[in-house]
Protein backbone atom coordinates (compact mmCIF):
# COMPACT_ATOMS: atom_id res chain seq x y z
CA UNK A 1 0.00 0.00 0.00
CA UNK A 2 2.81 2.41 0.84
CA UNK A 3 4.54 1.70 -2.48
CA UNK A 4 1.32 2.35 -4.38
CA UNK A 5 0.86 5.57 -2.40
CA UNK A 6 4.33 6.73 -3.44
CA UNK A 7 3.86 5.69 -7.08
CA UNK A 8 0.58 7.64 -7.13
CA UNK A 9 2.32 10.82 -6.02
CA UNK A 10 0.55 10.99 -2.69
CA UNK A 11 2.24 12.41 0.37
CA UNK A 12 3.09 10.14 3.31
CA UNK A 13 0.60 12.08 5.44
CA UNK A 14 -2.34 11.95 2.99
CA UNK A 15 -5.37 10.05 4.27
CA UNK A 16 -6.56 7.35 1.86
CA UNK A 17 -9.28 4.83 1.10
CA UNK A 18 -8.02 1.35 0.23
CA UNK A 19 -9.75 -1.26 -1.90
CA UNK A 20 -8.28 -4.78 -1.84
CA UNK A 21 -9.41 -7.48 -4.24
CA UNK A 22 -11.14 -10.33 -2.46
CA UNK A 23 -8.92 -13.37 -2.07
CA UNK A 24 -10.01 -16.23 0.14
CA UNK A 25 -6.52 -16.59 1.59
CA UNK A 26 -6.30 -12.87 2.44
CA UNK A 27 -9.76 -11.90 3.61
CA UNK A 28 -9.47 -13.36 7.12
CA UNK A 29 -6.01 -11.90 7.67
CA UNK A 30 -7.17 -8.48 6.51
CA UNK A 31 -10.27 -8.55 8.71
CA UNK A 32 -8.31 -9.70 11.77
CA UNK A 33 -5.74 -6.91 11.29
CA UNK A 34 -7.98 -4.19 9.87
CA UNK A 35 -7.33 -1.55 12.54
CA UNK A 36 -3.58 -2.11 12.42
CA UNK A 37 -3.45 -1.90 8.61
CA UNK A 38 -5.55 1.27 8.56
CA UNK A 39 -3.43 2.85 11.29
CA UNK A 40 -0.14 2.05 9.58
CA UNK A 41 -1.27 3.23 6.15
CA UNK A 42 -3.39 6.23 7.26
CA UNK A 43 -6.42 4.61 5.64
CA UNK A 44 -9.77 6.02 6.71
CA UNK A 45 -11.43 3.02 5.09
CA UNK A 46 -10.30 -0.38 3.83
CA UNK A 47 -12.73 -2.48 1.84
CA UNK A 48 -12.45 -5.95 0.39
CA UNK A 49 -14.02 -5.80 -3.07
CA UNK A 50 -14.52 -7.99 -6.10
CA UNK A 51 -11.29 -7.98 -8.11
CA UNK A 52 -13.28 -7.20 -11.25
CA UNK A 53 -14.62 -4.01 -9.60
CA UNK A 54 -11.23 -2.52 -8.74
CA UNK A 55 -8.23 -3.47 -10.84
CA UNK A 56 -5.90 -0.53 -10.32
CA UNK A 57 -2.73 -2.35 -9.27
CA UNK A 58 -2.19 -6.12 -9.36
CA UNK A 59 0.40 -7.36 -6.92
CA UNK A 60 1.81 -10.67 -5.79
CA UNK A 61 2.15 -10.89 -2.04
CA UNK A 62 3.63 -14.19 -0.90
CA UNK A 63 3.57 -17.78 -2.10
CA UNK A 64 1.83 -16.88 -5.35
CA UNK A 65 -1.07 -15.07 -3.66
CA UNK A 66 -2.17 -12.27 -5.97
CA UNK A 67 -4.70 -9.51 -5.52
CA UNK A 68 -5.45 -6.01 -6.68
CA UNK A 69 -5.11 -2.87 -4.62
CA UNK A 70 -6.51 0.55 -5.36
CA UNK A 71 -6.01 3.62 -3.21
CA UNK A 72 -7.86 6.90 -3.38
CA UNK A 73 -6.87 10.15 -1.74
CA UNK A 74 -9.38 11.39 0.83
CA UNK A 75 -10.17 14.94 -0.15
Amino acid sequence: IQTIRKESGLEVTDRIHVFVGSQETLNTAINENLNYICSETLADDLRIVSISDHQEKHIELVDGVQTSIEIQNVK
